[in-house]
């Protein structure tokens, strides 16, 4: 299996790992940027194919390699999110990694199976290539705890923190009275982000029942939009006049 380790242009610059849902199958390393990304997805299907009883001895040979961040990171369960970035460059550095300048060629910043996004697949497949996984991944300390709560953690990759950043951009803290607009899986995380974040009245708007109802049942006040009043007619009816202090748009395209 050396052949998949050396017919690496560049080594030790940069890593890439396969993972499969929940956990991690083995690690590969790669250099550069787009001109690896075909080579490396050629080769991560490769050794996705091999039968799972060679997949130990895959990784016990890439074990092999005189390196103690690559051996830490060949077993356990890991968390990634669907952005990807590569967490050396300036904007990656300032903190601005949705706008990274490595990971894709046409501009910057980069996702998994979005459009005009790198080109990088798989954000809701079985199986997940991610470069620069030192960066973009999260390991669990303890991984049978991290499983015995893996539906929990699911979250934390993409839906939570979108829902929670909608939160935070839109100023919302003690006190406020806050409109979210979607009751969707991250118009929801969104609404419980308020709630952490001190929100005194959490208003979530939607056309679908029990959506409605999910977000009722963890303390939100609600809307129903199919209903003839005007938006602003039933948030009067809810707290007295037709304003809030943040809302926020988890409805999507």
């Amino acid at each position: 299996m050396n052949r998949f380790l050396s017919n690496s242009p560049s080594l030790r610059r940069h890593w890439l790992r396969l993972i499969g849902v929940g956990v991690v199958l083995l690690l590969i390393l790669v250099g550069g940027a787009a001109a690896w990304q075909a080579e490396a997805e050629g080769l991560a299907r490769e050794l996705a194919s091999a039968p799972v009883e060679q997949r130990p001895e895959i990784q016990a040979e890439c074990s092999l390699l005189d390196d103690e961040q690559v051996r830490g990171m060949m077993s356990g369960m890991f968390e990634t999110k669907l952005l990807i970035a590569c967490g050396r460059c300036r904007c990656c550095k300032e903190r601005n990694t949705g706008v990274c300048l490595n990971v894709n060629p046409a501009r910057p910043g980069a996702a998994y199976g979005y459009v005009d996004m790198g080109g990088w697949v798989g954000g809701q497949a079985e199986y997940c290539l991610v470069p620069y996984a030192d960066f973009n991944l999260l390991k669990f300390p303890d991984k049978d705890r991290a499983k015995a709560k893996i539906r929990d953690l699911t979250l934390l990759s993409d839906i939570f923190p979108t829902g929670y950043h909608g939160a935070v951009t839109a100023g919302v803290g003690p006190g406020s009275i806050v409109y979210v607009a979607g009751a969707g899986p991250v118009g929801l995380a969104c609404a419980a982000s308020c709630q952490l974040l001190g929100a005194a009245c959490v208003i979530v708007g939607d056309m679908i029942p029990e959506r409605l109802e999910q977000a009722r049942s963890f303390g939100c006040e609600v809307i129903d939009l199919k209903k003839s009043a005007t938006l602003a007619e039933q948030i009067e009816a809810i707290v007295g006049v037709p304003e809030v202090d943040a809302a926020v748009d988890c409805v999507g395209f």
